[in-house]
């Protein structure tokens, strides 16, 4: 037996030294040696083991294992993907190496992964290449570094020259998480486009910033009509603030509206001119409206050089104030006392009821008061009893008692008591009712003092005043 196997051994290492294209090697058992470095098939020929045999071919030690390395063009195939056939390629530290001078495509129908105890780097090998994940025509869920390590991941990040990065396309939905999410662009615009809704929802502060001096921030500033709403949930109460104290803003709208539940506070210019200014008109409407009701400052109502009337009241029954009845000190209402030009100041119409109370002044440095129409003061009427009457008004009607006044004689003084009289006042008398006796020609004097009038009545006549008369007054201050 020995000797059987020391002869094919030698036999099949003559074939090989000999250049014969085939050769028989059979019923060797144990290891095998062949002398010599090619083994070659005259035709397509295979290696393998029997049944379930696992089959190595190794160098044996340091030397490379070559399989497709020839300079021939030539198809390598590893494994096969009938049912549980794996194919496992491992390194040490000499690294893994895939290199194709046109496409590398790897397809897999189940899960593919890609675990690094180091860098995993997926880049262009020239300028200008694409670098695509997730392209066909798939709906693809994507992951990267999914695992329980904490990963830095880049993406075209050499920084060496202008990488075109894509994300997505316009059917995809885009996720991107994280406690910090920072989006820079240096030399160019950063833009957001979505066909439908873009969603920003942060738990915490949201900042746009311009990043240098002069910086524009602009919402809604495309060629199309938009809704650009800033805390409209109407969910929770928002506070939203627009500027500073050292911000310059500007508001322009064909239609603007301010509308709030409570006070709108803190606004202390509009536009360098500190005009709030609507070119087709601005209305201020809701519930009570109040100008500077809280400072110190004036507040000016059609005080600029348009010659456009300033209108107050509409046109349904309305109560117009000025100078508030709640009040706690007197105020100085001025109307039409520039004394530059010469105003036509107009209170009332022929239709209505115009009441003036208290202390009133009319005219002055030698001007004309024209009064069209009848003018209605306060009023009143009283009799004389002893003497004596008291009437509280600005006019009124005395009824005398019937005391006789002879021809050529003067009555007892009347004391007429009135809150309205002082010491300065003009009191007009006249004899304006009741009977005059034939021949008896009435005349009135008064002297007023505070508080009250001595009113003398005289009969300038030639016949006695018996029956009774009335004298009507009027109090000027």
């Amino acid at each position: 037996m020995q000797n059987t196997k020391l002869a094919r051994t030698q036999l099949a290492r003559t074939i090989m030294t000999s250049g014969l294209s085939f050769f028989l090697i059979a019923g060797v058992a144990g290891a095998t040696t062949i002398d010599g470095t090619t083994l070659t098939f005259g035709a397509a020929g295979s290696i393998s083991s029997t049944t379930s045999s696992a089959l190595t071919l190794d160098s044996g030690s340091t030397g490379a294992v070559n399989l497709g390395t020839g300079a021939a063009a030539k198809t390598v195939t590893v494994g096969n993907n009938t049912t549980t056939s794996a194919v496992a390629i491992t390194s040490g530290t000499g690294d893994i190496t895939l290199t194709s001078t046109d496409d590398l495509v790897t397809t897999v129908t189940d899960d593919a992964s890609y675990s690094a105890t180091d860098d995993v780097t997926v880049a262009g090998g020239s300028t200008g290449s694409v670098v695509n994940i997730g392209t066909t025509a798939f709906a693809h869920v994507i992951n990267v570094a999914t695992n329980a390590i904490g990963n830095t991941i880049n993406v075209a990040t050499d920084n060496t020259v202008a990488d075109t990065v894509n994300v997505g396309s316009a059917l995809d939905t885009i996720a991107v998480s994280g406690v910090g999410i920072t989006l820079t662009a240096a030399a160019s615009d950063l833009n957001a486009t979505s066909t439908d809704d873009m969603i920003f929802t942060i738990t915490d502060d949201i900042t746009l910033n311009g990043g240098s001096a002069g910086s524009i921030i602009t919402l809604g500033g495309n060629v199309h009509g938009n809704v650009i709403n800033v805390g409209t949930d109407n969910t929770a109460a928002d506070t939203i603030t627009v500027g500073s104290a050292l911000d310059a803003l500007t508001l322009a709208s064909s239609a603007f509206n301010v509308s709030s539940a409570g006070a709108v506070s803190g606004v202390t210019t509009l536009s360098a001119s500190g005009l709030l200014t609507g070119t087709a008109g601005a209305t201020v409407s809701g519930a009570a409206i109040s100008l500077n009701a809280s400072s110190n400052f004036a507040v000016n109502v059609g005080t600029g050089t348009t010659t456009s009337a300033v209108n107050i009241g509409g046109t349904a029954a309305q109560t117009i104030t000025i100078g508030a009845a709640s009040a706690t000190a007197g105020k100085t209402i001025t109307i039409g006392s520039d004394n530059n030009f010469a105003d036509t100041i107009t209170v009332g119409s022929a239709l209505d009821n115009t009441t003036i109370a208290g202390t009133v002044s009319i005219g002055g440095n030698n001007n004309t008061t024209s009064i069209n129409g009848t003018l209605g003061v306060e009023d009143s009427t009283g009799t004389v009893v002893t003497n004596a009457v008291t009437i509280n008004a600005v006019a009124g009607v005395i009824t005398d008692d019937g005391t006789d006044i002879n021809a050529d004689a003067t009555r007892a003084d009347i004391t007429l008591t009135n809150s309205r009289i002082t010491a300065n006042s003009v009191v007009m008398l006249t004899v304006c009712g009741g009977t005059i006796d034939a021949n008896s020609r009435l005349t009135l004097s008064v002297i007023p003092t505070s508080g009250s009038a001595a009113i003398s009545l005289r009969n300038a006549g030639t016949g006695n005043q018996t029956s009774t008369e009335k004298i009507c007054f009027l109090v000027l201050n």
